[in-house]
């Protein structure tokens, strides 16, 4: 390689220096030397072989267009900016949308509790005269026991 790169040793063959790379299919390493690349068998696994300085390259290139990418220009588009000439307008609608809204959810509460202290109520009631009747029917009990004394007695 006649590049400007510092050249590594392949791990199978010491003697010989990376030249490829193998960018899919492959199980072990993708640093190839021409040794590996004349034994693979695979022929297809040969197509996805680029030279090392190549991947260099368009791996340089690509990194550059994505930075290009992020570079923000000066003034944004007026595209951009017409969105928030309107904030005020959208930000007010959307105030008096909400406050609508909670007004039909507090009337909805407000039906719940009514309608929940209505049952609460009736169940109170149905309480109070089950105790009431425990007073009726002891009270009964009472007379009952006290009538038997005096018939006998």
């Amino acid at each position: 390689m006649d590049s400007g790169y510092k050249q590594f040793p392949c791990k199978l063959h010491k003697s010989e220096p990376i030249e490829r790379i193998q960018l899919e299919g492959t199980e072990d390493s993708p640093l190839k030397c021409i040794e590996c690349i004349l034994n693979m068998q695979n022929i297809s696994s040969k197509s996805k072989i680029v030279p090392l300085k190549q991947f260099v390259s368009n791996a340089g290139n690509f990194y550059q267009n994505m930075r290009n990418l992020l570079v923000i220009e000066e003034k944004p588009d007026d595209e951009l900016t017409s969105f928030l000439e309107f904030e005020e307008i959208r930000l007010k609608k959307l105030v008096e949308h909400i406050e609508a809204e909670k007004a039909k959810v507090e009337a909805g509460f407000k039906q719940i509790m009514k309608e929940f202290y209505k049952m609460c109520a009736e169940v109170q009631a149905e309480m109070f005269e089950n105790l009431d009747k425990q007073y009726i029917n002891l009270k009964s009990n009472y007379d009952y026991y006290r009538s038997k004394i005096n018939r006998y007695y």
